[in-house]
């Protein structure tokens, strides 16, 4: 663990001893245990936004290119488990399931016809088209959570739990991790993270052009040109925060204070933005609380029940997360035993020639 993350780690977990210090743990439990075991269809919410994340990642490969559902659900699920119970910035789980995807592709036999066509129907050879979907996904997430925090936000305002300058603030928080992220798509910075990313084994590009990051730059781009699939992942993405609003939706419900769906989506959407805000911390430790309780007060839910839900959800990630990194490591031994079925079938073709 380095210092940045140590650190991190620290300050989140001094966060959360100050939020419940300052509540009443018997009254937190109280909310929980009310729910009992019918929290578990929760799972089910979380389960679902995950498999429509996958709809949306996969619609942007290209047919007869296109990867099954499982394979990008698997992904999504593992990058979704890396992301949240790891400290890799809440980026490190979209590099690996962009890899995992990319070495599956390699080994199918439709990605040995793309040799010669380009990579996975983008034109780009090697594994340059899988990194651009996978930072194509991560931009159509972000805006699809900023199209769906906006009626909830509207609603606040509108009915004066929150003022107008408080709600241009929490817009901001929305839409500032999508422009961190449509910065880091510019020229100059894909120049330097093709190279990061080539040294993550994310991408392998071939010798199409002088340019280090042309390729990766023409495939994005070119992915964002094709308006169809771009709106069809991003009604993907629009389902699955739909259901990760649900989750809160029905937990709060669950727990005797129930809440209109737009107001479920509010703080939904933008707990997701001041956690993607925050990628500093690791796991957006201490954050989550305490937006949790800022933002579920705005809806008349109390502080109790408010660290109730975070702390269910806390028991989600781990619930969803550690099968989940389980898989990887599954994963990653495949990922071995196939490099060294193909090391050995070229070593045999060596010595027949």
């Amino acid at each position: 663990m380095n210092l940045r993350t140590a650190i991190g780690l620290m300050v989140g977990l001094g966060v959360i001893g100050l939020i419940l210090a300052k509540q009443d743990l018997s009254a937190i439990w109280a909310a929980a245990a009310e729910a009992g075991w019918a929290l578990i269809p929760a799972l089910g919410w979380r389960a679902a936004s995950i498999v429509f994340a996958a709809g949306a990642w996969r619609s942007l490969f290209v047919a007869p290119f296109v990867p099954p559902i499982r394979q990008t659900a698997l992904g999504r699920w593992i990058g979704e488990a890396i992301n949240t119970l790891l400290p890799v910035a809440q980026v490190g789980g979209d590099v690996v399931r962009g890899r995992l995807l990319r070495h599956y592709l390699a080994m199918a036999d439709h990605a040995q016809k793309a040799q010669s066509h380009g990579s996975h129907g983008h034109g780009i050879p090697g594994g340059v088209s899988v990194a651009a979907t996978v930072v194509a996904d991560l931009t159509l997430n972000l805006v699809a959570q900023l199209i769906f925090a906006l009626p909830g936000l509207w609603q606040l305002w509108r009915s004066n739990d929150i003022t107008g300058w408080r709600a241009l603030g929490c817009l901001g928080i929305a839409a500032l991790p999508l422009g961190l992220l449509l910065l880091a798509q510019s020229p100059g910075v894909i120049r330097v993270t093709t190279g990061l990313a080539r040294r993550l084994g994310l991408i392998k590009e071939g010798k199409t052009s002088g340019h280090p990051g042309l390729g990766f730059e023409q495939a994005v781009w070119h992915l964002y040109a094709r308006h169809r699939i771009v709106a069809v992942a991003l009604g993907w993405h629009l389902l699955a925060w739909i259901c990760r609003a649900g989750e809160v939706w029905f937990v709060l419900r669950l727990l005797g204070h129930p809440v209109g769906f737009l107001d479920a989506a509010a703080i939904e959407g933008l707990l997701g933005a001041v956690r993607a805000a925050a990628f500093l911390l690791p796991a957006g430790l201490g954050v989550q609380e305490g937006a949790l309780i800022l933002l579920c007060g705005w809806v008349g839910v109390p502080p109790s029940s408010a660290l109730a839900l975070a702390l269910l959800k806390r028991a989600r990630e781990l619930a969803i997360g550690l099968p989940g990194l389980l898989a990887w490591l599954a994963a990653e031994q495949a990922v071995r035993r196939d490099a060294r079925r193909m090391s050995g079938a070229a070593a045999k073709v060596d010595k027949t020639i």
